[in-house]
């Protein structure tokens, strides 16, 4: 059973859609977007953090976007330190004396 933000309860997909429905909507962080680089994850920060300011979302929906923006960083920062990596050590591949 599901609690829709106006106390009632309703059970199922119904309850659940009419409960996000229901729920005060801030303005768009950056809806369909993709999070693909650092530089995309900061400008969300960027923006989660004037549309906070200025009371176009609530401090929930900032604080789970600047948790999942840190994850995402995380990770995106290590996908750039394994190909930095991969090429140096291609690098040194090429690099070798033979036979050594």
């Amino acid at each position: 059973m599901n609690n829709n933000l106006n106390g009632t309860c309703e059970s199922g997909i119904n309850g659940v859609k009419k409960a996000i429905e229901s729920k005060p909507r801030g303005g768009s962080i950056m809806r369909g977007a993709r999070l693909d680089t650092t530089q995309q994850v900061n400008r969300l920060l960027k923006r989660t953090i004037n549309q906070l300011v200025a009371g176009e979302i609530t401090s929930e929906k900032a604080k789970t976007i600047g948790y999942l923006s840190t994850i995402l960083l995380k990770g995106l920062e290590l996908e750039e330190a394994k190909a930095k990596v991969i090429a140096n050590e291609k690098e040194w591949e090429f690099l070798k004396i033979p036979g050594q």
